[in-house]
Parts: structure tokens; sequence; C-alpha cells
């Protein structure tokens, strides 16, 4: 998984992607393993438990699918996009997308909480954005929003795990165990980049 030369930006940009694959594989590990080598050993050790457990003939599905790409990139941040498919045998699979941020200058993760400069003023105007996008009314308590089925904890909105960059937009991207939403594709809020560039602690533009 290489995204740019052999130079030691480089090298660190594609720790840093690996580092995101490694997370996403070893779902439910406290502590991922940090090279896709050991992480897909252990999928497939742990794959070889399950299989072994059923009847001969009998092979739970299991898989792993990775894929990334480059949504976003200026000279000071690159925005990849993530999905992935996580098959661990049953009839469900664990599919997800995330949005990696990238400091050009260093090769490393930008973490939400480095990107935003004030996270309660963008977390208030995310909110009217969702509610806006769903036909609630400001005023409404935020619990009103399981009339439309997404469920946040504790009834009160906050930021995605899940920030991501395009030309034009910022993703706001829920995976649906993030906000337990009723839908298979989780929720997306999509907000003029020009807008809310002022948000940011880095030149997204």
């Amino acid at each position: 998984m290489n995204i740019a030369d052999n130079d030691e930006i480089s090298k660190s940009i594609n720790q840093e992607v690996e580092k995101t694959a490694c997370t996403v594989i070893n779902i439910g590990r406290v502590e991922p393993h940090k090279t896709l080598k050991k992480a897909i050993d252990e999928f497939h050790d742990s794959y070889l438990n399950l299989s072994n457990k059923y009847p001969e003939g009998i092979k739970p599905p299991y898989g792993i699918f990775i894929d990334y790409e480059k949504s976003f990139q200026n000279n000071d941040i690159i925005s990849l996009k993530m999905k992935s498919q996580i098959h661990e045998g049953g009839l469900s699979r664990n599919d997800k997308i995330t949005y990696l941020n990238i400091n050009t200058k260093t090769g490393k993760q930008i973490i939400n909480d480095e990107l935003i400069k004030d996270h309660k003023l963008f977390n208030d105007y995310a909110e009217k954005i969702i509610r806006n996008q769903y036909n609630i009314t400001q005023n409404k308590p935020f619990r009103k929003f399981r009339e439309v089925n997404i469920f946040f904890d504790g009834d009160r909105f906050y930021l995605p795990k899940n920030i991501g960059i395009t030309d034009k937009e910022v993703i706001l991207y829920y995976n649906p165990n993030e906000i337990n939403v009723s839908t298979e594709d989780g929720i997306v809020l999509k907000l003029n980049k020009q807008e809310v560039a002022p948000f940011f602690t880095i030149n997204i533009l």
C-alpha cells in the first residue's frame, strides 16, 4: 500500500495508511498490530480457529477488502478515503469508511482535535446542517432525531470520527455503529468548504 515516492515523508504517509488499515482489520483489539502482515496473520488465525469448530464441509465466509483513494490534496494536507469490508463469518459483514487526513509537511496523521480550531463552534454549525437536512426544527430536543431513526448516544449531537475533504466539500461521515442509524450506509453531511474553512487549523482550500 504505497501512496508516494520513497522519501522520508512518503514513508511516514505509508506508515499512517498501514496503521489505519491495521485498525480496521483488528476490530475490537485494544492495540492493533503495527504491520499489515501481523494484522492479516491474526485475522487468518481467527478464521482457522472458527472453521475448526464447524463440521467438515461447512466453512464460514471470511474475507477482507480494503481500498483507498485520495479525495483531496493541497500544499498542507492530504485527505484519503478508505473503504473496508470485513467478513468474519455469519450473515453480516462490517462495512466501514475511514477518512485519514495527513500533514504534507510531516507525513503524520492530523487527528480531529488538531484539525478543528473550536470544536464547540464547529459542532453547533454542523448540528444546524443536520437539522436542516432532516427537517428537524432547531428548538426541538435532540431526541427528536429518533423520528428519522438516527440515535446519538445521550440524544446530543456530536461530530463524527471521520472528517474528510474533497475539492468542494468537507465530509462528515458517521459509520452506522457510530450513531446507531438504521441503515447500512451510515450518514453523510456535506459542508461547503468555503464556509467551514475558518473552523480549521490548516488550509483546506
